[in-house]
Order: C-alpha cells, then structure tokens, then sequence
C-alpha cells in the first residue's frame, strides 16, 4: 500500500472487483442451496459458512470497506431468502409445530445477523401459540373445569418459557412475543380471569399445605405472570 494516488485507484479497482465477484458468487450459491437444502439444512449451512466469511473479510478485505462486505453476506444470505426459506414445508411453522428445539436454536443463531429478518419467526411463534392457547380453552372435554383450563395453560406457558430460554436465550424480542401471545388468547377466551380466581382459591386451600415454601413461591410466580 502507499499514499499515491495511482495505487489508492488500484486498490479502489481491486475492491470493487472482489465485490462483484462476492455478490455473483452468492446470487449462485443461495439459490443453489434454498434449491435443493430444507430450511433447517439451509440455517445450518450459512451458520458455518457465515463466520468463515468473516474471517476471510477481515484478512483480506481493507478494513475500511470491511462493513460493506459483511452486509453483502448477510443481504443475499439471509435478508433476500429469509421468506423463501419461512414459508417451506420445513420452516419455521414446521419447527414450531413439530418442537425441533435445536433447529429452532440455530433459525435463532442464524437471525442474530440480522433483526430486519426476525418478525419471520415471530409471526410463526404468535401463530403457533395463539392456536395451541385456543385448543387449551376451545376443548369442550375441560373447558367448563377452571382447574383443568389453568392447570394446562400453566403447563403450555411452560414449555413456551422452556423454548425460550434453551432456543432462543432468552432474547427480549422472543419474551415480548410470547407475552403479547398469551394475552391475546386469554382475552379472546374471555372467561380466564374468573378461572384464574377460582383456580387460586382452589390452589390455597387444597394444594398449600402439602408444598414447601419454594414450590409455593414458584408456582405463585407461574400463575402472577400468567
């Protein structure tokens, strides 16, 4: 390198060339692969391939032009087949559906690169949690029993929780998503306040007295956040 500007233009023209050559080379690959690969296979591919590209960025890139560089990646990775890649057969709906915990952990790794990309998932985690909440209440099995509709959306709440925190790491956005879920399905089933009440009542006076103090305080929690 050297301060010329002969050479400053050379090194414009060498930039510019790799540029050109990055973004074909990801115009082929991507479609190549969202071609032939699932989602998830997809996820895992571009986890790998994502921080090697980093690296080599770093070592041959200008470090002034290294952002430039990075967003291309993430621009034809991810940006450009994020929806694509949501609505397969193996997306995200599917993941949720089918409780892939450590497919779900990567589709998390892989959006970390990009928050512009993350109401694809989102959506797919209010849908999922707004029609298993309906099942919960619309069970006509249980759904005049307060104590069995609680004791389950308790249980749901849970494992909703349990995804959160061993998928997701308990991201804010996924947390936010999952409240806004919940209170939606509660509100449209009208009936959870009165149910709630009743299942406290029941709770204090049957099940108190056989539980230790951290079981109380634990349970107590699932039901306030409830």
């Amino acid at each position: 390198k050297s301060d010329s500007i002969l050479d400053y233009d050379l090194e414009n023209k060498w930039v510019l060339s790799q540029e050109k050559r990055m973004i074909d080379y990801l115009i082929k690959l991507t479609n190549e692969n969202v071609f032939k690969m699932s989602t998830p296979e997809y996820i895992l591919f571009f986890n790998s391939y994502i921080p090697l590209e980093i690296i080599r960025i770093m070592n041959y890139i200008p470090k002034t032009e290294r952002n430039k560089f990075e967003e291309i990646n993430i621009k034809y990775i991810i940006k450009n087949k994020i929806e694509e890649l949501a609505n397969k057969e193996s997306g995200f709906e599917n993941m949720f559906r089918n409780h892939k915990l450590d497919e779900l952990h990567q589709a998390y790794l892989f959006l970390l690169h990009d928050d512009q990309s993350l109401p694809f998932i989102l959506k797919e985690f209010d849908k999922y949690i707004k029609l298993k909440g309906k099942e919960i209440y619309s069970n006509s099995s249980i759904n005049k029993e307060p104590i069995k509709v609680i004791s389950n959306t308790l249980e749901f709440q849970r494992s909703m929780e349990l995804i959160i925190q061993t998928c997701f790491n308990n991201h804010r956005s996924y947390i936010d998503a999952c409240n806004k879920s919940f209170n939606k399905f509660m509100k449209d089933a009208q009936f959870y306040p009165k149910f709630l009440a009743i299942y406290c009542d029941a709770y204090l006076k049957l099940q108190v007295k056989s539980k230790n103090n951290d079981q109380i305080e634990k349970e107590f929690n699932d039901i306030i956040s409830l």
